[in-house]
């Protein structure tokens, strides 16, 4: 992003008073309206107007030209023309700045979850196991972690997702028969088969560098815990429901429950503001999917318990 601080210093509460009384949209080109998806593109646009000077006709094009005025040498007319410029100018500067900050409060950055999508099953098999696990846990750990920009504990740049998966299990097991190594330190199958819960979930992301914090299961509070940045791990059930709330996306299981779990972990790593949809990246799937609250209610409902994540 530009930076355009060096304009701060010329703001004054004068000038900005009168910025706010200028009427929404009334100095923007026909059709634009002053809110906060103004871009830097627009800024800038208009910045080059005041700094390098247009005729009345180029001018005109903002809806700022007075045919009755007249122009010095340097294109700039010799009325008041640059005054509701300038303001114009201080109002977008306004709304870029309270578009970044809203952007970095909000939880709508869905655009990498692909990215951070890990599969439970795949990430077994890729480190010899069986891709036979109970793992949503362990898994959905990493993929929250990885969102936060945090690593597992042990995790080195060099380590792959999978490896990450058995260091999640390893660091958030409470007794050793869940640890997913057996008591010479090989990797056991078996043990990927049990199951974890939120304690070990706390004691992983604990030991990982994240804080962990149990909220009010309900899409209400997911919602605010996301667009204040955190990450969430919430558990649900597919168990007598019908239709599911969703189904998984690969072989037999693309008709039924992903992965045909009944009790399972995911987690939400993202809040769509736009059309109001969580990002779910669902460690049974091969892909995240985007669901809606009523959606996200119904797959807690029977299992309900959420986790939220923060540095």
């Amino acid at each position: 992003m530009d930076d355009y601080s060096f304009l701060k210093p010329i703001i004054s509460p004068s000038i900005l008073n009168s910025a706010a009384q200028v009427k929404q949209g009334s100095l923007l080109p026909t059709g634009k309206t002053q809110t906060a998806s103004t871009t830097a593109s627009e800024f800038k646009d208009l910045l080059s107007l005041m700094l390098m000077g247009l005729n009345n006709n180029q001018l005109s094009a903002y809806g700022l030209s007075d045919e009755n005025s007249t122009t010095d040498n340097w294109g700039f007319s010799t009325n008041m023309m640059m005054l509701p410029l300038m303001l114009t100018l201080f109002e977008k500067l306004l709304q870029l700045e309270t578009q970044l900050q809203v952007s970095a409060q909000r939880g709508d950055n869905s655009q990498n979850s692909d990215q951070l999508h890990i599969n439970q099953f795949e990430a077994e098999k890729a480190v010899g196991g069986d891709g036979i696990n109970a793992d949503c846990g362990p898994t959905s750990l990493v993929i929250a972690l990885h969102a936060l920009g945090l690593k597992v504990k042990g995790e080195e740049a060099s380590t792959s997702a999978s490896q990450a998966v058995e260091l999640a299990r390893k660091v958030m097991a409470t007794d050793p028969e869940r640890d997913g190594v057996d008591e010479n330190g090989l990797r056991s199958d078996a043990e990927h088969n049990t199951f974890t819960n939120f304690s070990d979930l706390i004691q992983g992301a604990q030991e990982s560098g994240a804080k962990a914090t149990m909220i009010i299961p309900n899409a209400s509070n997911i919602q605010a815990a996301l667009q204040k940045g955190a990450k969430v791990i919430v558990s649900g059930s597919f168990v007598g429901k019908d239709p599911l709330p969703w189904f998984g996306d690969s072989g037999n299981d693309a008709t039924s429950a992903p992965g045909f779990a009944t009790q399972h972990i995911v987690a939400v790593t993202a809040y769509n503001s736009a059309n109001n949809t969580f990002t779910i990246n669902d460690p049974a799937r091969k892909s995240p999917l985007q669901v809606d609250a009523k959606t996200l209610e119904y797959f807690m409902e029977g299992n309900r318990g959420a986790l939220a994540l923060t540095k």
